[in-house]
């Protein structure tokens, strides 16, 4: 499991530059876990180059978990979301998990 906290460069230059206040930074907790699908009896190893060798041959999989948590601000009195908040959103899902991916030598 992963845990992180993303703020952004803006924030982190403010505070180590300019010795600001940290308290007005969002630290909002984001992370993932991979956990074995539960679906392999066989016993994996996962060698440092990503490859991996099973005893029977059979397929081995994964379940990756990805929790994150954004602040998003509208300047409309609404509760309701905008189309371009959705698509950043959905950027930063996908790119967490391209990276996570990357990351493991995952195709």
């Amino acid at each position: 499991m992963v845990i992180y906290s993303p703020i952004s460069m803006q924030s982190y230059n403010m505070v180590m530059s300019n010795g600001e206040d940290a308290s007005f930074i969002p630290v909002l907790p984001s992370g993932f876990s991979i956990l074995p699908d539960g679906n392999s009896s066989n016993k994996t190893m996962v060698r440092s180059d990503g490859s991996g060798s099973s005893g029977s041959g059979g397929n081995i999989g994964c379940l990756l978990t990805v929790g994150l948590q954004m602040l998003l601000i509208s300047s409309r009195q609404s509760s309701k979301l905008t189309n371009e908040s959705i698509v950043t959103v959905n950027e930063i899902i996908s790119c967490t998990i391209q990276k996570i991916k990357n990351a493991l030598g995952v195709a």
